[in-house]
């Protein structure tokens, strides 16, 4: 994220990587660029070239990351700035950006994490990750805000679980921090993160993201011959929806294109349910060939979604009934597979998802469908997890489950024990299914990025909570919550 009137070139970047065509693990480095290989979109504006002198190479060797660094003017406007780059022997790029003041994943002088993935390098999609690595001085590197490239300190890096790892640091400087690991046995990771004050000069209002700014579906069309299609206008009942697995209906919201075959469905405020939003385009004729993509919307109840897509032969493929022996499993955490005790469905086209009512421990699900005559096909989704003796009672969360969340709802609850004093309560939030559960309160005060617009009451037999996080919410979190009473009872969610 870039804050919105950044003065600072250097902590307005938008990023961008120029995989090889002839091998996409490694990049193209060193580009010497020609005027309109790279295109960008402001808000609320249309595609122009980029000027040559506001593209930097600013990667490591062989990873081909690059980024734009855009103009105080250029930072005037809210919003979604796009990016494509096309060059002749890379893979094209299509990529986003957001101008605002809510958001960023560090504040200023604050002490957070970059999180960071190590996949398997002869099979990083199904293929176990590497785990408790002892990593080398030099494996993983960092780039803060306008600086160059350093060793990251070994004794910051912190193992998550399942192939997951994160960087302590902190940054006195707004602007984006890289990441580069390269350990042995792991395809090359590299990602960032951004640090943001309240504004450009450290003060200033807060303007919210609205709904409509979070709830975007993000999918590639293709046209007959299957190359990524410059157009396309669906029409009609051509655009549907499925809310959470209800059949598909036409669409209200609009279809935007973002660069060569990309495109968003924009959704409006009444489509934000939880679960997840699944998206077709199907032309009524041969104009482009039908795609389907969804989006996981978090919520802050118990259940958890995982939608998926079962093909035949690699086409979308109606009809799939894993209801025979061994046809559907899950495994928890890793374990070995087993029969889902969960629900499978059909939305239609393709497009499916398997629902749990009730989760009693966290970590990761992953779901596989092995049907005769179709793919077989392997999703995955994050746990919460809730379980309670009964004595410890979770009351009064605000909001309520399934209404709207905005970047600016405060969260609120009381947490309460009639049989025996509460010993420990650390009530945190799930933003990303992909990492750990951000601490709000760590049993003794609020953590950094809680403080500002948090507080904690004593009731009589427990506490209220209601906190927000700085800068806002970048999406709707999902309630997590440890609490623990002198008698040994435990309130996990």
């Amino acid at each position: 994220m870039i804050a919105l009137g950044e003065t600072d070139p250097l902590a307005a970047e938008v990023p961008f990587t120029l995989p090889l065509q002839s091998n996409p693990i490694n990049g193209l480095d060193n580009h010497v660029f020609v005027l309109g290989e790279v295109e960008i979109r402001l808000p609320n504006g249309g595609w122009f070239d980029v000027p040559l002198d506001q593209i930097f190479f600013i990667g490591e060797a062989n990873s081909g990351l690059y980024a734009v660094r855009l103009t105080a003017s250029q930072c005037a406007a809210p919003g979604l700035v796009s990016i494509h780059a096309d060059v002749a022997t890379a893979q094209p790029y299509n990529g986003e950006e957001t101008i605002g003041m809510i958001g960023g994943d560090i504040g200023v002088n604050g002490v957070g994490y970059v999180p960071f993935f190590l996949p398997n390098a002869d099979d990083p999609v199904y293929g176990s990750p590497i785990t408790a690595y002892s990593f080398v001085l030099g494996e993983v590197r960092v780039r803060m805000p306008g600086a160059g490239w350093t060793n990251a300190v070994l004794l910051d890096i912190i193992e998550t679980g399942f192939g997951a790892y994160k960087l302590r640091i902190q940054s006195a400087v707004r602007g984006k921090v890289y990441i580069n690991a390269t350990a042995t046995g792991a395809q090359r990771f590299s990602d960032y993160v951004t640090v943001l004050d309240a504004g450009p000069n450290g003060s200033g209002s807060v303007s919210p993201i609205t709904d409509l700014e979070l709830l975007r579906t993000f999918m590639l069309i293709y046209d007959p011959d299957g190359n990524l299609a410059d157009t396309c206008v669906p029409v009609g009942s051509e655009l549907q929806i499925s809310l959470s697995g209800s059949p598909f209906f036409d669409a209200t919201g609009s279809f935007v294109r973002t660069g060569e075959g990309a495109f968003y469905y924009q959704s409006p405020i009444g489509e934000r349910i939880e679960g997840f939003l699944g998206v077709k385009v199907k032309a009524a004729d041969d104009r482009f060939i039908e795609s389907i993509a969804y989006t996981k919307v978090p919520g802050m109840s118990g259940k958890l979604y995982i939608p998926m897509l079962v093909r035949n032969n690699g086409e979308l493929a109606p009809g799939c009934d894993p209801s025979g022996p061994g046809e559907l499993q899950m495994s928890q955490n890793g374990d070995l597979w087993e029969a889902a005790t969960g629900t499978f469905a059909e939305v239609g086209d393709g497009l499916y998802y398997y629902v749990h009512d009730v989760l009693n421990y966290p970590g990761q699900l992953e779901i596989k469908v092995s049907v005769a005559g179709f793919d077989e096909e392997i999703a995955w989704g994050s746990l919460p997890g809730h379980a309670s003796s009964g004595a410890i009672v979770l009351s009064n969360i605000s909001p309520e489950q399934d209404s709207i969340i905005n970047s600016a709802s405060f969260i609120q609850f009381d947490i309460t024990d009639d049989t025996s004093p509460l010993q420990l309560v650390i009530p945190g939030v799930l933003l990303d299914p992909n990492a750990a559960p951000e601490i709000v309160h760590d049993g003794t005060d609020f953590t950094p990025r809680y403080k500002k617009h948090s507080s904690r009451w004593t009731l009589p037999t427990g506490f209220r909570y209601r906190f927000l996080r700085t800068g806002g919410w970048p999406i709707p979190p999902q309630l997590r919550l440890w609490a623990a009473d002198f008698s040994g009872n435990v309130l996990a969610l």
